[in-house]
């Protein structure tokens, strides 16, 4: 190995170690909301005055938050719901989770015609912090830009054909993977969530470091910081010098059936 190829792959890795060191570092406000024993829902849209404000925007938008995995599942394999809305069915919805048998993280968008496409991430370290952004942007027609992002990194992008419903406007949940008409509690989280925010744009394009200090801007339809287990007020954007409230609704679980 030459000088030059040795120092090369020596500050590469100094930078790899600076970077874990950053995020190992980075402090969630309040800790975040336990969501090992609950889920939580929110409305698609909220009022404000006669104008409603939805929290969701199918043609393009980004999905960003902070969560930290409090067990590996590599043993039963089950799915850790971070995120969904959509149909009750496996029809037009969008979902973020955890699964196949491990902590590998997925981005799902399934359409009109039940065709599902999904972006596959790497495993998610257990009891650590990782910022996980998602986002989709319609091309024309049916066909969507997709990109999965894990701690300021985009691992994977895809460009296919995925017909949602713009009318489709169900409740969100959030700590949830629900796939059939009703609730599965081996698909909960299973894991603490911090800084969950929608926006209407797509924020990130390429690399960024990620941080946890973000709030509501011009471009948030949805902000949920989770300061401790009891904060279940969100916001959202109404103009310069006023933001709207939505509440969350808690769900306890009372038993994680095996």
């Amino acid at each position: 190995m030459c000088v030059k190829t040795f120092v090369k792959m020596k500050i590469i890795f100094l930078g790899l170690l600076v970077f874990s060191f950053f995020l190992m570092a980075e402090e969630i406000p309040g800790g975040g909301m336990d969501l090992s024993s609950k889920y939580l829902t929110m409305p698609f849209g909220s009022f404000n005055g006669e104008n409603i404000y939805d929290h969701l925007d199918i043609r393009q938008g980004t999905i960003e938050f902070w969560v930290r995995p409090i067990a590996n599942n590599k043993e039963n394999g089950e799915l850790s719901g971070f995120f969904f809305w959509g149909n009750a069915s496996n029809s037009n919805s969008m979902s973020i989770y955890c699964g196949n048998k491990g902590n590998k993280i997925y981005f799902q968008v399934t359409g009109l015609d039940h065709k599902a496409v999904y972006l596959c991430g790497p495993v998610l370290s257990e009891k650590s912090w990782h910022h996980i952004a998602v986002t989709w942007e319609n091309t024309g027609g049916q066909t969507y830009n997709l990109t999965l992002f894990v701690d300021g990194s985009p691992v994977k992008t895809l460009k296919d054909e995925v017909g949602v419903s713009d009318n489709l406007k169900r409740d969100i949940y959030i700590g949830l993977c629900k796939r059939n008409t009703k609730i599965d509690t081996l698909r909960t989280a299973n894991a603490d969530m911090a800084m969950f925010r929608i926006s209407k744009n797509v924020r990130y394009s390429k690399a960024f470091q990620a941080s946890s200090k973000y709030g509501v801007d011009a471009e948030t339809i949805c902000f949920f910081p989770f300061n401790g287990n009891d904060d279940l007020k969100g916001f959202f954007y109404i103009s310069e010098n006023k933001n709207g409230t939505v509440e969350a609704v808690k769900h306890k679980i009372e038993k994680r059936e095996e």
